[in-house]
């Protein structure tokens, strides 16, 4: 008798059971409309606000929040001046813009910490310093700056307010191209 060679039925099966079950794990991961990522965007930046005031108070330390177009720093005030608390700026997904939309009070921490690039400790060692102040302030006594962010992307867009306490509110909002 000749032995045939061959997947079997129940083997065949088994492998697209597996395919199958990976594929739906990937499906739920993804977000699968830009209103979910964006609401994960401002989640995470909700969050990310939450810890820097709670260090704010813990540490005794100054901490500020610098908002450009599609990305945001968290910094940190030292005797040298402003420096960042990661490596790399918090980037936006593609095609989503973050702006402070208001900031209640006209405080301003200016911090000299500008560095020469030509200077040999700034070639030997990577700086984490900024060259910017930040557009929101955590003060080490609990408060922080009230402000307004504005988060968007498709015609869509979330507003995050949070007040001198650090009492969140977010609302969302669709927007009405004008074409």
């Amino acid at each position: 008798m000749k032995r045939q060679s061959g997947f079997t039925l129940l083997e065949i099966l088994l492998v697209m059971l597996l395919l199958a079950g990976v594929a739906s794990l990937v499906v739920f991961t993804l977000p699968n409309s830009a209103q979910e990522e964006l609401k994960r965007n401002i989640d995470t930046l909700a969050l990310q606000i939450d810890k820097i005031s709670d260090d704010a108070l813990i540490q005794g330390k100054t901490y500020g929040l610098a908002v450009e177009e599609n990305r945001y720093y968290f910094v940190v005030l030292s005797k040298t001046g402003w420096e960042s608390l990661t490596e790399d700026a918090m980037e936006l997904a593609p095609n989503t813009t973050l702006r402070v939309e208001k900031v209640e009070g006209d405080v301003a921490i200016k911090a000299n910490n500008m560095q020469s690039t030509n200077s040999p400790e700034a070639q030997n060692q990577p700086s984490k310093k900024v060259d910017f102040t930040p557009n929101i302030y955590f003060w080490s006594d609990g408060t922080l700056t009230p402000f307004e962010l504005l988060l968007s992307n498709h015609g869509l867009q979330y507003q995050l307010s949070v007040d001198a306490l650090g009492n969140a509110e977010k609302t969302t909002k669709n927007i009405v191209a004008n074409e």
